[in-house]
């Protein structure tokens, strides 16, 4: 019998062969998750890192040029300077309300872009390991830099930490985030997305580790999730748990709505605190909304604009939720993701 395990996609539980990592239904993501591995081979590998720093960092002049200013003084000062400004905390994960501790100094507009901007101290952010990867990648694919690109000329410089967020980070904007569920004492985690964890304990002197809980459906539609303490068994709902950890509720409401009426997507940006009639009165809202996904939208950001044939069309453009965009549209919110959306 062939060697099986799990598919990588978060809450896919098909079985797929060795030594592939997702299912059929999946299967795009292979190559993007090898290619991964590979970056982190690498990043361990000394004979690359070697030949990277003695060859590829020095393939033409323009590249020994930047290279070196990396190793003056001037840039020794100016990035211990960004690292105090910023407090060591990785600017694009603040944006999304997370931090993370950093100490990498990244240009916002690649010098090998723009090289009148090596020096200005506004084009520096503090970035982490992770954000590091996305935005090297984005920048790639939007101004051509990299080995073996072509630059892009023709483009816009973008300059806003937090536009830059949004469209590094694509449809997959959303960083999972984890907390502990309260009343529990840190034996379990819920997750932005949506997704409970048991965490690693000591039972009997024993290791247990922990795993992703599955999410039961129930006959109302919504999810639970078996939970223990004490030697009791709980059930709560999964949508009330990303809430509670995730979701600001000022005013002490009771009671939480899906915004797309999915009761099994329970991602953070798809949950809202609303009242009991609040609740009652959406039900069949998209419905009503449908004539009006067609109009034309004008995304606002970085003093720049930009029109879309529809508000799908701005949503995927963006990697963002359409509902945020409604909202913005019936002046429920000025800005999400730090944009702003009118009708054009």
């Amino acid at each position: 019998m062939p060697r099986t395990r799990r598919c990588r996609y978060p809450n896919c539980h098909a079985m797929v062969a060795f030594p592939d990592h997702y299912c059929q239904q999946h299967y795009e993501h292979e190559a993007e998750y090898l290619a991964s591995r590979q970056r982190w081979a690498r990043s361990n590998d000394k004979q690359y890192t070697h030949k990277y720093n003695t060859v590829t960092r020095y393939r033409n002049e323009d590249k020994r040029q930047q290279y070196s200013f990396y190793r003056t003084r001037q840039w020794s000062h100016l990035r211990q300077q960004v690292l105090e400004r910023d407090h060591y905390l990785c600017a694009y994960c603040k944006v999304q309300g997370v931090i993370t501790p950093a100490k990498t100094v990244d240009h916002v507009v690649p010098i090998e872009f723009d090289e009148t901007l090596k020096a200005d101290i506004d084009n520096l952010a503090v970035i982490c390991s992770k954000c590091h990867r996305l935005k090297t990648d984005w920048e790639q694919l939007t101004y051509g830099t990299g080995q073996g690109n072509e630059l892009q000329r023709q483009v816009d410089e973008i300059t806003d930490v937090s536009t830059i967020n949004v469209l590094m980070n694509g449809e997959h904007n959303m960083i999972e985030q984890w907390k502990n569920i309260t009343g529990f004492a840190g034996r379990y985690q819920v997750s932005s997305f949506g997704r409970v964890r048991s965490l690693d304990m000591f039972v009997n002197g024993k290791v247990r580790h922990g795993k992703i809980l599955t999410n039961r459906s129930r006959s109302d539609g919504y999810q639970d999730v078996l939970l223990s303490y004490n030697g009791k068994q709980y059930r709560p709902k999964v949508h009330r748990l990303v809430a509670q950890a995730f979701v600001v509720n000022p005013d002490g409401l009771k009671e939480v709505n899906h915004k797309d009426e999915d009761k099994t997507n329970n991602a953070v940006e798809n949950l809202e605190w609303c009242t009991r009639k609040y609740n009652n009165a959406y039900h069949g809202l998209l419905s009503r909304r449908e004539p009006s996904v067609n109009i034309r939208v004008k995304a606002l950001f970085n003093d720049k604009q930009k029109e879309f044939q529809s508000v799908r069309r701005a949503a995927k453009y963006f990697g963002i939720s359409p509902s945020g965009i409604y909202d913005c549209l019936n002046n429920k919110k000025k800005t999400t993701h730090g944009m702003r959306f009118q009708r054009a």
